[in-house]
């Protein structure tokens, strides 16, 4: 998951919608995207993102992956 873009994002209002305009793909697309430990952003899209929202955010760290990180919701297994 890209913890920190979506915690950007959150903090700006930007929604999964905006992303899929801006990359021309469906919105079910950059969710799996954002929050499937299997999915990845291309670097072209990454650049996208961050030229168009984050201009004043490191790219490395608005696109740092982490596996299994829940993004501080709680687990089914608790």
């Amino acid at each position: 998951m890209y913890n920190n873009l979506i915690k950007e994002m959150k903090k700006q209002n930007i929604k999964l919608v905006d992303l899929s305009k801006l990359l021309c793909i469906h919105r079910n697309t950059v969710r799996r995207k954002l929050f499937d430990d299997n999915g990845k952003i291309k670097i072209p899209e990454a650049q996208m993102i961050q030229a168009k929202y984050f201009p004043g955010l490191d790219i490395d760290y608005l696109f740092k992956f982490e596996v299994g990180v829940n993004n501080g919701k709680r687990s089914n297994n608790n």
